[in-house]
């Protein structure tokens, strides 16, 4: 791959030079400019923007780094779907996957809650995270709750994230929202107005009689009836 660049870089300067004095321009696909190869895949390689195996998304396209060649940058999307994008239509690349990662998260809880307790718990679910040998690697740094986001319709957004190595900051998402879900649940936390945790719910339900209990009021209820007196 060096010996291919270098060969390439050398290329790029005769092509220049001799360009200048209008002696040349080297063709690519039957008449195209050297820009296509020169200026794209050329240089998405030497400045080692992205690399097969990044995530990266480019334009509305998303997707792993399977092949990055001098014309054609291809990518692989989470359903299974390959991209093939020309490398002379990239303008803009963005990166998901470069040294290292962040997992970001927006948890809403209610206007009723106690914001202190509730990032307070949220800590405490980073931490416990950040000891789980499962996890411990992937974590880079502490879970940092940045504070109130936004006051929606229903609820008040908080929004944390972690630093994580490239590629996990979607596993360490998905684990951190059952966390969190699992301790706001423990800790009587609504997630917005009108919904309660699974406890309160069941404790604020009316109780609902049985058949058998229904059949014994109803029971009670006639024997107190006073008896008819037959003529």
């Amino acid at each position: 791959m060096r010996i291919v660049l270098a060969f390439l870089l050398f290329i790029s300067s005769a092509t220049a030079g001799y360009a200048a004095f209008g002696i040349f321009q080297l063709g690519v696909a039957g008449g195209g400019s050297s820009s296509l190869l020169l200026e794209d895949g050329f240089f998405l390689l030497l400045e080692d923007q992205i690399r097969v195996g990044d995530v990266v998304k480019v334009g509305d396209k998303s997707g792993l780094v399977e092949q990055l060649g001098l014309r054609v940058l291809i990518l692989r999307d989470f359903d299974g779907s390959v991209h093939m994008i020309p490398n002379g239509n990239i303008t803009t690349v963005t990166n998901l996957t470069r040294d290292f990662s962040y997992a970001v998260l927006s948890i809403g809880v209610s206007y009723h809650t106690d914001i202190d307790e509730a990032v307070t718990v949220l800590t405490q679910v980073g931490a416990d995270l950040r000891r789980d040998p499962q996890f411990a690697t992937d974590l880079l740094e502490d879970l940092q709750v940045v504070g109130i986001d936004d006051f929606a319709d229903q609820q008040i957004k908080l929004t944390l994230r972690v630093k994580t190595i490239p590629s996990q900051q979607w596993r360490v998402s998905r684990e951190l929202r059952r966390r969190i879900k699992k301790a706001f649940d423990a800790y009587h936390i609504a997630m917005r107005e009108g919904l309660q945790p699974p406890q309160e719910r069941q404790e604020s339900s009316p109780q609902v009689p049985t058949p058998s209990a229904a059949n014994d009021d109803t029971a009670e209820k006639l024997a107190s009836l006073p008896t008819p007196v037959r003529s």
